[in-house]
């Protein structure tokens, strides 16, 4: 069956993803080779890249060849109206639209939003009161040893989780020291 000599928007989008998986994989497999991967891993890498290659030469079989340089880039024909209304050839050198392409990977929204959950269930770790109480029951005693005052009491860390976790002070009237100080 003939084809039309143009690409609609979704041929042309699937040829320009298609080559430029193939320029990506092509650059992998050079990779691949300096790194001395596998024969297998080579050798299917090679493969998939063939088998890209013929599809796209498949598809792009029929096309006008203007259709192909702009794709691919080279020279174009390009026609204007000279004197008297007389139609001029002129060639003109185009880059191609695969030149402006590149593979991206990233996850898809619902994978980073799981991501995003997996990550706060990670930085949250259980503790029994008991066992909280004992942690800061043994905190504390770091406290005894601190001699901030003032402003220096605020920006100390160990209050501000003491704080955050509901530790009861030990010196109800600090003055201007901290209350988690015997």
């Amino acid at each position: 069956m003939a084809r039309d000599k143009y690409l609609n928007s979704a041929e042309k989008t699937v040829i320009l993803t298609l080559a430029s998986f193939s320029s990506y994989l092509g650059e992998h497999i050079e990779l691949w080779t300096d790194l001395e991967r596998s024969k297998d891993q080579l050798k299917y890498a090679k493969m998939g890249k063939s088998f890209v290659g013929k599809v796209i030469d498949i598809i792009m079989e029929d096309l006008n060849a203007d259709q192909v340089a702009k794709l691919v880039g080279g020279d174009v024909p390009v026609y204007n109206r000279g004197y008297a209304g007389s139609l001029i050839k002129q060639t003109v050198r185009v880059t191609g639209e695969l030149d402006q392409m590149q593979v991206v990977v990233k996850f898809k929204d619902e994978a980073i939003r799981e991501y995003a959950r997996m990550e706060k269930l990670d930085s949250t770790v259980s503790v029994e009161v008991g066992d909280l109480d004992k942690l800061i029951y043994f905190s504390l005693a770091s406290c005894s040893l601190c001699d901030l005052c003032g402003d220096d009491v605020t920006a100390c860390d160990m209050w501000e989780l003491f704080l955050k976790y509901g530790a009861l002070p030990l010196n109800c009237e600090p003055g201007d020291g901290c209350p988690f100080r015997a």
